[in-house]
């Protein structure tokens, strides 16, 4: 199982130049504007309700108009950004509502894609899983950031989701990872013990899904996503 790509941190204010060479490893334009910006949302380096105009970005990339069109529509697909009429694209902003909405639906879904992946899944789906979770609690002495910790995490619930071989509503679930990605990381980076808590969840579930106990890991995963929602909207309320 390969690794996400992790992109590298961008320094710059979202509307300054940039200079930069593209790099080698992004194999169009588009998904170097699509990567940088996603980014800068889900770091805060963009806060919710930031304009985001067209003629800007593309000349910090370098671009025309068409590639930062394209990023721009993709991350409007994710729910990180939204298009209003006569103000263009903003980097979008939920509500609590809404962001507990995004985590129901999480929890239903990754419900039933994890009874439906059990008798699908191989020892190699575990291994992977495992060595997943051995980067999230930082073994061997590695720490994980906030960023680092989102894209382990994400990885480590779709490799249990994959043998379900439902690309669609994975896919659905994968959205709204991203979407609530912003406030997860700021969660994580406020308090030790809620990362410490995952740690200990998602080794119930993954014990779970090697003893192939589809309604014990069906009731893990669900607890484990609406304890993450319960946690997140204290945090937002008492910040908003």
């Amino acid at each position: 199982m390969k690794q996400p790509k992790t992109a590298t941190p961008h320094g710059a204010p979202i509307l300054e130049a940039d200079t930069g060479t593209p790099r080698a490893s992004y194999p169009t334009l588009h998904a170097r504007i699509l990567d940088s910006l996603r980014e800068d949302i889900l770091s805060g380096a963009l806060i919710e309700g930031t304009a985001l105009r067209q003629d800007q970005l593309a000349s910090r990339y370098g671009a025309s108009r068409i590639p930062v069109r394209e990023a721009l529509l993709q991350l409007e697909g994710e729910g990180l950004v939204r298009q209003q009429a006569n103000r263009g694209y903003t980097v979008s902003k939920l509500s609590l509502a809404e962001i507990s909405e995004e985590f129901d639906l999480r929890a239903m879904l990754e419900a039933d894609l994890i009874m439906r992946a059990i008798p699908l899944m191989k020892r190699q789906h575990l291994s992977d899983a495992r060595e997943v979770l051995d980067r999230l609690e930082g073994k061997g002495g590695k720490i994980v950031d906030a960023r680092e910790w989102g894209e382990q995490n994400w990885l480590f619930h779709r490799i249990l989701l994959e043998p379900a071989r439902r690309e669609r509503t994975l896919r659905i679930i994968h959205n709204l990872h991203r979407s609530g990605g912003r406030y997860v990381r700021m969660h994580m980076s406020l308090t030790e013990r809620t990362k410490e808590g995952a740690d200990i969840e998602h080794r119930k579930l993954l014990r779970a899904c090697a003893e192939r106990d589809v309604h014990e890991a069906r009731r893990v995963m669900a607890e484990h996503i609406l304890l993450a929602r319960d946690e997140l909207l204290v945090v937002l309320g008492n910040r908003r």
